[in-house]
């Protein structure tokens, strides 16, 4: 493992949870896998590095922090049932009858808007794609995407 990568945050116990390397006993006694491979891992707890999750036999698993904070924020977002959205403005460009440009822009979300949802599903398959979250307030839907390194594209995104 080089010096720059994420050691692995997050392992899953067996009850399909996410659990943190903080949560859990040391070494194997820890009873998680990895949210990347499914492998078993061990709970590395000693006094010197970051505690953090390893394989407990050696395996090229290179998705395996990534995959954890990724299902660590999906589950987060689920049992919570808010989240602090960014602000989101809707910008126009039309042209007057003179044929003078003009350009407006109108807030939709203001910025640290915490929004609360009746419901937030996982993984929900819609029409062309494959949402991480689906997220329902009364009528309103709100799909998101957790982001770690890869971002959305752009068909995805629309």
């Amino acid at each position: 493992m080089s010096k720059a990568e994420i050691r692995i945050p997050f392992g899953v116990d067996r009850t399909d949870r996410v659990v943190h390397i903080s949560d859990v006993v040391r070494g194997r006694a820890c009873d998680c896998r990895c949210p990347g491979c499914g492998a078993p891992l061990a709970a590395v707890k000693g006094p010197v590095r970051q505690h953090h999750f390893r394989h407990a036999v050696e395996l090229d698993c290179e998705g395996a922090a990534e995959s954890a904070i990724h299902r660590a924020a999906k589950q987060i977002l689920r049992e919570r049932k808010q989240v602090n959205l960014p602000e989101h403005r809707i910008e126009a460009e039309f042209f007057d009858s003179q044929g003078e440009r003009h350009c407006a822009a109108e807030p939709v979300v203001l910025s640290g808007k915490v929004a609360v949802f009746d419901s937030v599903e996982e993984e929900v398959g819609l029409p062309g794609m494959r949402a991480d979250l689906l997220a329902i307030e009364g009528n309103r839907k709100l799909i998101i995407e957790i982001r770690f390194q890869h971002p959305v594209d752009d068909e995805k995104r629309a």
